[in-house]
């Protein structure tokens, strides 16, 4: 573990205490490994977006006629907004100070969403794959 050198104490002695664990250095050009997190998290959050809009317009353009497989995938970007929406609303009350990580949105809670959510997406892909343009 990195530690930082403290200013010396009376008897000559240096006092060492470690730095945060997983931050990047103060001022170093590289981002945090929980900005890193919000960024994907921001990512997957357009994804759902497109993929519900360019999927309701494909059924819109082929005469209206939306198949089975084209629902779900409708489905799969909904329904994943509104989870990484959750996670990200959660993420911002966390960060402004107004619920505790410990509480009703602990670190378990989003990884567990984040699981469900990468089960989700990989039925999801392999329904938007079988469409048909």
């Amino acid at each position: 573990m990195e530690t930082t050198p403290l200013p010396e104490k009376s008897d000559g002695l240096v006092e060492e205490r470690p730095t945060a664990f997983l931050s990047a250095a103060p001022r170093s050009g590289e981002l945090s490994p929980f900005a890193q997190k919000l960024i994907a998290e921001s990512f997957v959050w357009l994804c759902s977006i497109v993929v519900f809009g360019s999927t309701a317009d494909f059924a819109n353009g082929k005469n209206n006629i939306c198949t089975a497989l084209c629902k779900f995938a409708i489905a799969t970007g909904v329904i994943s907004f509104f989870i990484i929406s959750f996670v990200l609303f959660g993420q911002y009350l966390v960060a402004s100070s107004r619920v505790e990580k410990s509480g009703w949105f602990s670190t378990d809670s989003e990884k567990r969403f984040m699981i469900f959510l990468t089960a989700w997406w990989t039925i999801g892909a392999a329904c938007l794959s079988a469409l048909e343009p």
